[in-house]
């Protein structure tokens, strides 16, 4: 079984490699996990293992989780595959909104661009150790 964290990393390398020919697939898969990630992980667990980070996230449980996310996927993920990762989604946070990802990732989470850019910087944050 995938975990949800691997499943995020899965769908972020395969959106980068099919974003021309096919990208509304892997950007669906991506906004069915961090659409709600506290789901994923519990709202218990969050708060009571978490507690800094939904501090941080301004009690956002969704970005709270989402950078948990990534942090979870940090200490199970090769280095190689970490820096990978790192450098794919500060590419296209560095675009902002204008960033196909997050566009992608926006248009199937149907609440827009910014939402789709916070969660994920979220994870982006949590993979960096941030």
């Amino acid at each position: 079984m995938v975990t949800p964290e691997h499943l995020v990393s899965l769908k972020l390398f395969a959106w980068k490699d099919r974003r021309l020919t096919d990208p509304r697939k892997d950007a669906a898969d991506l906004a069915y996990v961090l659409g709600h990630p506290a789901a994923w992980i519990g709202e218990e667990r969050l708060f009571d293992s978490h507690f800094d980070v939904v501090e941080t996230a301004g009690y956002d449980t969704d970005l709270a989780a989402a950078r948990v996310l990534g942090r979870t996927l940090a200490t199970q993920a090769s280095p190689t595959t970490r820096t990978l990762l790192a450098e794919l989604l500060s590419e296209e946070l560095a675009r902002g909104e204008d960033s196909d990802l997050v566009r992608d990732v926006g248009r199937e989470l149907m609440t827009g661009p910014a939402r789709a850019f916070a969660l994920l910087d979220a994870f982006r944050q949590g993979v960096q150790g941030a």
